[in-house]
Parts: structure tokens; C-alpha cells; sequence
């Protein structure tokens, strides 16, 4: 009798281990549905024979290493779909904002998504109609998105917050000219671009307070020069701003017809004699270092270079380097140059004063469109066109190098 009782028991319990495993395996299926999987195939390598490090200078400071390389498939074919992912930008330490093109032949679809780099799960964050224009500017903190869309005449930039999906229409102007190049200040306060459809009309300056919600328009008196392709780059305290304009005496023998300038932001109008000429430059990014000091690239020789307006001076730091992106700390610059043998390479370098410390490979055969690191300063993004037998071809790359 006890012996049938132990049998019985004993099946019982197996009959209860077997309904728990089942129903966990339920649940495991119908929650993996509530999240959308983009199905790509994420490569990870943890140690690059072309990547080992190359000093410049020796120093003792803190110096960073490659942990792993990730390589995020930027095409696929998935259910009679073709899906191509542009990555751009950093939403936070884990996922990253890329364009995400459908085409299922009879149907074609784009739209911004938040991608992790990782498990390449994602989630839409908008869709891009038809007249947005250009990639919609992300934030450096990552919690906001500035874009563009026409609507007949008018050129309306919004801001939306990733947060709370909130969107505000911050400008609106009757243009069928130029759009706007939207830049952000490092601290993610202020968004600012040009007022300037023709020389007649005048040109200004427009600053946006993205916490006070307020804008700020300072008048440029006399500047015949800055239409067209023009951009202005804030600082923290929104006291200062790198300016760049196409130069009214364009220099063919230095191939350059962009003209960086410093402006301090105090008065609501700057004369052109009250702007400081700084260089000629090509079509690049100006990041700042502090309020005071900013990099950017020489256009003829393709330098990095560092000014201060403490001293107005110019420190010629490096050559032959096309892009970069300085990390949010201030601290490193990750930068691509050219090599006889492999195109383009990236690189990565710490910043101190006005010299570049530390130069280290970190990948090798990329024409990068996009640099981007990480809100915690310790991954970088790296997109763009593959580079064969020194040069580009069609295939389109997006790797997420993470440091130790």
C-alpha cells in the first residue's frame, strides 16, 4: 500500500514539473511576440589582427583598447522583404537610431527605428514621409530628434522628444529655397541654424532653448555671404558659435569655398566686421572641446585643427584626416585618415590641450558617413561605404566597436 502511495505521489509530482515546463514554454512564445526582432545578423569579434595599437606620443593618462567589434548586417532579405538599416546615432548605452528602408516590390516604406546592437531588437520611432528632408538630427543625449518637413511653400522644422513622442513645430518659414542645417550644442540645450534664403531678405542667426522653449534671432548686418549652405554651431552656454558660410572670394588654387568664423552670441545683432575669420574649410562638422575651443577640419589640406578664442590662435594638430567626433567628455576623438593601403581607417586618439595623444587602429577599410560614440563614452559607431582595392564601392557597413 505505502509503495503504490510513493507512485503515486511520485507521478503526480512528474505530471506538475511537466504542466510548469509547458506553460513556461507558453509564455516564453507569446511574450517573444511582443517584441519586434529586425532578424539581422549581428557578427562579434573579440580580437582584430589589423587592430593593434599605434602611439604617436607616449602618455600616461588613461588610455582606452578595443574590448569586441560588432558588425551589424546593413542588408537582408526577410519574408519577401528587402530591408536595408543606415545606423546614425546613439539612443543610449545599448541601442542605437538608424534609417530602416522596406522594399516589398509592390510597396516601400522608410522610417527611423531604435535598434539594439546586441540582440537587434527594434522599435519604430517615426515614419518619414515624403517631404522630411535629410536625416533628422538626434540629440547628442539622445532624448530628442530635430527634423524637416515641407508643406507647400513652408519649411517647417519640429523637435520630438523620444520620451514622451511629444512634437513641436519650433519654426516655420515661407521658402522655396534652402533648407536648414540643424545643429545641436553639445549639452543637447540648444538647436541653431541660419535664417537666409537670399542676400536681400538679410540673414540671422536663430537659436532655440529647447528647456525654456524660447527662440532667439540675432540679426547678421552686412553679411553678404551667408546663404546657401551655411552653419552655425552653439556652445554650452550658448555665449559663442563657430560659423560656417560660403566664402564670397572663393580660392580655387586651395580648392576650398567654405569660410569658418567665430562670433561671440552677446548682442541681438553682429556687424560683419565684428566676426573673426578663422580658415577655409571643406564641407565638415565643428565640434567644441569647451565654450571656448573648438576643432574642425582645413579644407585644402585636410587637418584637424584647434581654435581658441581665448588667444585666437589655430593649432594645426594633424593631416590627411577627412571626419571625426569628439566624445562627449571632451576626453578622445575617434577620426578617419587616408591609407595608401586600405583607403580609409579609423582611428582613435585622446585629446590634450592641442595635441592628439595615443593614435590607435581601430578599423580598417571604411569611408565613414557617420562617427558617433556613446552616451557613456565607452562605444563608438562606425557607418559607411566599404573600401576595396582603395575604393569605395556599394556595400554599406555598420560597426559598433566597443572599448575597454
Amino acid at each position: 500500500m505505502k509503495s503504490r502511495l510513493k507512485q503515486y505521489k511520485a507521478s503526480l509530482f512528474a505530471r506538475n514539473i511537466m504542466i510548469i515546463v509547458l506553460a513556461g514554454l507558453f509564455l516564453m512564445f507569446v511574450f517573444s511576440g511582443c517584441i519586434k526582432s529586425t532578424k539581422s545578423k549581428t557578427i562579434v569579434i573579440d580580437d582584430i589582427e589589423d587592430n593593434k595599437e599605434k602611439s604617436l606620443e607616449s602618455s600616461t593618462d588613461e588610455t582606452l583598447d578595443i574590448n569586441k567589434i560588432y558588425k551589424h548586417e546593413a542588408y537582408k532579405f526577410v519574408d519577401n522583404e528587402a530591408i536595408r538599416e543606415c545606423l546614425f546615432a546613439w539612443y543610449d548605452n545599448e541601442n542605437i537610431i538608424g534609417r530602416v528602408t522596406r522594399d516589398k516590390g509592390d510597396s516601400y516604406d522608410e522610417s527611423i527605428e531604435s535598434i539594439n546592437y546586441k540582440y537587434n531588437f527594434s522599435r519604430k520611432i517615426m515614419d518619414i514621409e515624403k517631404y522630411k528632408n535629410y536625416i533628422p538630427k538626434v540629440s547628442p543625449d539622445g532624448t530628442k530628434i530635430a527634423y524637416q518637413m515641407r508643406d507647400g511653400i513652408n519649411l517647417n522644422i519640429f523637435i520630438k522628444d523620444l520620451k514622451t513622442n511629444e512634437e513641436k513645430c519650433i519654426y516655420e518659414i515661407e521658402s522655396l529655397g534652402y533648407e536648414r542645417y540643424t545643429l545641436w550644442s553639445n549639452n543637447s540645450k540648444y538647436i541653431s541654424f541660419f535664417k537666409n534664403d537670399t542676400p536681400q531678405n538679410g540673414q540671422s542667426i536663430i537659436i532655440y532653448d529647447v528647456e525654456t522653449k524660447k527662440m532667439r534671432e540675432i540679426v547678421l548686418e552686412g553679411w553678404k555671404d551667408a546663404y546657401g549652405y551655411s552653419t552655425v554651431k552653439v556652445s554650452d552656454d550658448a555665449k559663442n558659435a563657430a560659423v560656417i558660410v560660403h566664402d564670397k572670394n572663393y580660392k580655387k588654387d586651395i580648392r576650398a569655398d567654405l569660410c569658418l568664423y567665430n562670433v561671440e552670441l552677446i548682442k541681438n545683432k553682429i556687424k560683419d566686421k565684428e566676426r573673426v575669420n578663422i580658415d577655409y574649410m571643406s564641407m565638415s562638422d565643428v565640434e567644441f572641446i569647451n565654450k571656448n575651443k573648438f576643432v574642425y577640419i582645413k579644407g585644402y589640406k585636410q587637418a584637424i585643427c584647434i581654435y581658441d578664442d581665448n588667444t585666437r590662435k589655430t593649432e594645426e594638430v594633424m593631416k590627411n584626416v577627412d571626419r571625426f567626433k569628439i566624445s562627449h567628455d571632451g576626453k578622445y576623438i575617434v577620426y578617419s585618415k587616408h591609407s595608401n593601403q586600405h583607403g580609409k581607417n579609423i582611428y582613435l586618439g585622446k585629446i590634450s590641450e592641442n595635441k592628439i595623444l595615443n593614435e590607435k587602429i581601430l578599423y580598417t577599410g571604411i569611408s565613414p558617413n557617420t562617427l558617433s560614440w556613446s552616451k557613456d563614452n565607452r562605444k563608438i559607431l562606425i557607418s559607411g561605404e566599404k573600401y576595396s582595392n582603395g575604393y569605395t564601392n556599394s556595400l554599406y557597413e555598420n560597426i559598433i566597436i566597443e572599448l575597454k
